[in-house]
């Protein structure tokens, strides 16, 4: 542990994002790992600040609950949020506050995916008299004026 707490102040942020990812891999959930990676949310470093919210998910560091609801409040990265709502989950924890907040953000995002896809094609089309293939639902078919006229032929 000493060793990933030297390597956690390193100036490149790979190392440090590699220090989380060696955490959340390992499953090592001491206290010391639990306010590393706490302090590694902190991070400025985006990567590394979401990869260490997701790593306390991971070892499902109850601890960490209010630290994360803190950072996310300064912050309002949704990672945080994401994490508190996985460790809560994994715990079976509830909280109507966290759940609305979620709720909130899913319902935003949401919103704006449906802005960013303005643009509608559509395609109206004759109707079909033949269809080849697999056809399922509620068809009403109707056979074209030809194929009614060859039958009549055949049928006198």
């Amino acid at each position: 542990m000493p060793e990933l707490l030297r390597k956690s102040k390193h100036p490149e942020y790979h190392v440090r994002w590699a220090v989380v990812d060696i955490i959340a891999i390992s499953g090592l959930k001491t206290e010391e790992s639990v306010v590393l990676l706490i302090d590694l949310c902190s991070d400025l470093e985006y990567l590394v600040s979401s990869q260490a919210a997701y790593a306390l998910s991971e070892i499902k560091a109850v601890e960490a609950l209010k630290h994360l609801w803190r950072l996310y409040l300064a912050s309002e990265r949704s990672y945080f949020l994401g994490a508190i709502a996985a460790i809560q989950s994994r715990c079976g924890f509830y909280n109507y506050d966290l759940y609305q907040q979620a709720q909130m953000l899913e319902t935003q995002s949401s919103d704006a995916e449906q802005q960013s896809s303005s643009e509608i094609h559509m395609h109206f089309h004759d109707k079909v008299g033949v269809a080849v293939g697999n056809v399922e639902g509620n068809l009403n078919y109707q056979q074209p004026a030809a194929l009614d006229e060859t039958q009549k032929l055949e049928g006198q």
